[in-house]
Protein backbone atom coordinates (compact mmCIF):
# COMPACT_ATOMS: atom_id res chain seq x y z
CA UNK A 1 0.00 0.00 0.00
CA UNK A 2 1.27 3.46 -0.88
CA UNK A 3 0.13 6.52 1.03
CA UNK A 4 0.73 10.00 -0.35
CA UNK A 5 0.58 13.09 1.84
CA UNK A 6 0.42 16.39 -0.03
CA UNK A 7 1.43 19.58 1.73
CA UNK A 8 -1.51 21.84 2.47
CA UNK A 9 -1.70 25.59 2.08
CA UNK A 10 0.52 25.76 -1.01
CA UNK A 11 1.23 29.35 -1.97
CA UNK A 12 1.58 30.24 -5.66
CA UNK A 13 5.02 29.25 -6.92
CA UNK A 14 6.18 27.86 -3.57
CA UNK A 15 7.97 24.52 -3.80
CA UNK A 16 6.37 21.89 -1.63
CA UNK A 17 7.75 18.41 -0.92
CA UNK A 18 5.79 15.28 -1.73
CA UNK A 19 6.08 12.45 0.78
CA UNK A 20 5.49 8.84 -0.21
CA UNK A 21 5.37 6.23 2.54
CA UNK A 22 5.09 2.49 2.15
CA UNK A 23 5.52 0.38 -0.95
CA UNK A 24 6.29 -3.24 -1.73
CA UNK A 25 6.57 -5.21 1.50
CA UNK A 26 9.37 -7.25 -0.07
CA UNK A 27 11.40 -4.15 -0.90
CA UNK A 28 14.43 -3.24 1.20
CA UNK A 29 12.99 0.30 1.29
CA UNK A 30 9.45 -0.65 2.32
CA UNK A 31 8.05 1.90 4.73
CA UNK A 32 11.04 4.27 4.36
CA UNK A 33 9.76 7.83 3.87
CA UNK A 34 11.16 9.73 0.92
CA UNK A 35 10.60 13.29 -0.16
CA UNK A 36 11.23 15.21 -3.31
CA UNK A 37 11.06 18.92 -3.82
CA UNK A 38 9.91 20.22 -7.18
CA UNK A 39 10.45 23.89 -7.94
CA UNK A 40 8.38 25.88 -10.41
CA UNK A 41 10.23 28.34 -12.65
CA UNK A 42 10.00 30.20 -15.94
CA UNK A 43 12.20 29.36 -18.91
CA UNK A 44 12.09 32.12 -21.50
CA UNK A 45 13.61 32.81 -24.91
CA UNK A 46 12.35 35.88 -26.77
CA UNK A 47 15.24 36.26 -29.20
CA UNK A 48 13.91 37.35 -32.61
CA UNK A 49 14.75 35.98 -36.08
CA UNK A 50 14.56 32.32 -34.99
CA UNK A 51 11.87 29.87 -36.09
CA UNK A 52 13.10 27.26 -33.62
CA UNK A 53 13.79 27.44 -29.87
CA UNK A 54 15.44 24.71 -27.82
CA UNK A 55 15.69 24.42 -24.03
CA UNK A 56 18.10 21.87 -22.52
CA UNK A 57 17.61 20.30 -19.10
CA UNK A 58 20.77 20.98 -17.03
CA UNK A 59 22.88 18.10 -15.71
CA UNK A 60 21.57 16.84 -12.38
CA UNK A 61 17.97 17.96 -13.02
CA UNK A 62 14.69 16.53 -14.25
CA UNK A 63 11.94 18.69 -15.76
CA UNK A 64 8.23 18.51 -16.37
CA UNK A 65 6.69 21.09 -18.70
CA UNK A 66 3.64 22.59 -17.00
CA UNK A 67 2.70 25.07 -19.72
CA UNK A 68 4.14 27.15 -22.52
CA UNK A 69 2.92 30.37 -24.07
CA UNK A 70 4.34 31.00 -27.55
CA UNK A 71 3.97 34.11 -29.67
CA UNK A 72 4.72 33.31 -33.30
CA UNK A 73 5.40 36.23 -35.65
CA UNK A 74 5.60 35.02 -39.24
CA UNK A 75 7.53 37.07 -41.79
CA UNK A 76 6.57 37.72 -45.41
CA UNK A 77 7.77 34.42 -46.87
CA UNK A 78 4.74 32.61 -48.28
CA UNK A 79 3.85 29.25 -46.79
CA UNK A 80 1.87 27.58 -44.01
CA UNK A 81 3.66 27.24 -40.69
CA UNK A 82 2.68 24.57 -38.18
CA UNK A 83 3.99 25.06 -34.66
CA UNK A 84 5.14 21.89 -32.92
CA UNK A 85 6.47 21.25 -29.40
CA UNK A 86 8.88 18.31 -29.12
CA UNK A 87 10.63 16.46 -26.34
CA UNK A 88 14.04 15.13 -27.37
CA UNK A 89 16.26 12.61 -25.61
CA UNK A 90 20.00 13.21 -25.11
CA UNK A 91 20.70 11.78 -28.58
CA UNK A 92 18.20 14.13 -30.28
CA UNK A 93 15.52 11.49 -30.84
CA UNK A 94 11.96 12.81 -30.67
CA UNK A 95 10.26 11.13 -27.69
CA UNK A 96 7.21 13.40 -27.52
CA UNK A 97 5.38 15.68 -29.94
CA UNK A 98 2.38 18.02 -29.80
CA UNK A 99 1.31 19.84 -32.96
CA UNK A 100 -0.95 22.86 -33.28
CA UNK A 101 -4.27 21.97 -34.90
CA UNK A 102 -4.11 24.81 -37.43
CA UNK A 103 -1.46 26.39 -39.64
CA UNK A 104 -0.30 30.00 -39.71
CA UNK A 105 0.23 31.98 -42.92
CA UNK A 106 2.79 34.71 -43.65
CA UNK A 107 2.85 38.16 -41.99
CA UNK A 108 0.72 37.21 -38.98
CA UNK A 109 1.12 37.12 -35.20
CA UNK A 110 -0.52 34.19 -33.44
CA UNK A 111 -0.52 33.05 -29.81
CA UNK A 112 -0.27 29.38 -28.81
CA UNK A 113 -0.90 27.87 -25.38
CA UNK A 114 0.50 24.38 -24.63
CA UNK A 115 -0.62 22.71 -21.38
CA UNK A 116 -2.18 19.50 -20.04
CA UNK A 117 -5.96 19.44 -20.02
CA UNK A 118 -6.55 22.03 -22.74
CA UNK A 119 -9.10 21.46 -25.47
CA UNK A 120 -7.48 20.68 -28.81
CA UNK A 121 -8.38 23.54 -31.13
CA UNK A 122 -8.39 23.23 -34.93
CA UNK A 123 -8.96 26.94 -35.62
CA UNK A 124 -7.75 30.18 -34.08
CA UNK A 125 -10.06 31.79 -31.49
CA UNK A 126 -10.61 35.55 -31.94
CA UNK A 127 -8.40 35.22 -35.05
CA UNK A 128 -5.12 34.81 -33.15
CA UNK A 129 -5.25 32.27 -30.25
CA UNK A 130 -5.06 28.47 -30.26
CA UNK A 131 -4.64 25.91 -27.49
CA UNK A 132 -2.69 22.65 -27.79
CA UNK A 133 -3.08 19.93 -25.15
CA UNK A 134 0.07 18.14 -23.99
CA UNK A 135 0.43 14.91 -22.08
CA UNK A 136 2.37 15.02 -18.81
CA UNK A 137 5.92 13.94 -19.63
CA UNK A 138 9.30 14.17 -17.92
CA UNK A 139 12.68 15.13 -19.33
CA UNK A 140 15.92 13.76 -17.90
CA UNK A 141 19.19 15.68 -17.67
CA UNK A 142 20.49 16.85 -21.08
CA UNK A 143 17.15 16.12 -22.77
CA UNK A 144 15.48 19.01 -24.58
CA UNK A 145 12.21 20.77 -25.28
CA UNK A 146 12.02 22.31 -28.75
CA UNK A 147 9.45 24.61 -30.36
CA UNK A 148 9.69 24.91 -34.13
CA UNK A 149 7.88 25.42 -37.40
CA UNK A 150 7.24 21.88 -38.58
CA UNK A 151 7.38 23.10 -42.20
CA UNK A 152 10.50 25.30 -41.70
CA UNK A 153 9.09 28.01 -43.98
CA UNK A 154 11.20 31.00 -42.92
CA UNK A 155 14.17 30.89 -40.54
CA UNK A 156 13.69 34.63 -39.85
CA UNK A 157 10.26 34.06 -38.26
CA UNK A 158 10.05 34.93 -34.57
CA UNK A 159 9.08 32.23 -32.06
CA UNK A 160 8.94 33.80 -28.59
CA UNK A 161 8.59 31.28 -25.75
CA UNK A 162 7.56 31.63 -22.10
CA UNK A 163 7.60 28.11 -20.60
CA UNK A 164 6.70 27.18 -17.01
CA UNK A 165 8.44 24.04 -15.75
CA UNK A 166 8.66 22.03 -12.57
CA UNK A 167 12.22 20.86 -11.87
CA UNK A 168 13.95 18.76 -9.28
CA UNK A 169 17.51 17.75 -8.49
CA UNK A 170 18.38 14.13 -9.27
Amino acid sequence: MVETNWSEGVQGGAAQPVYVVGGDTNSANAGVPTSETWRVSLQSDVTVDQNSKTFTVPAGQEWQVLSAHVAYVSQGTAGDRQLVMEGLDALGNVIYEARAGAVQAATLTRYYEFAPGLEPMVAFLDTDFISVPIAPFFLSALWQVRFRDNNNVAVADDILVQMVIASRQV
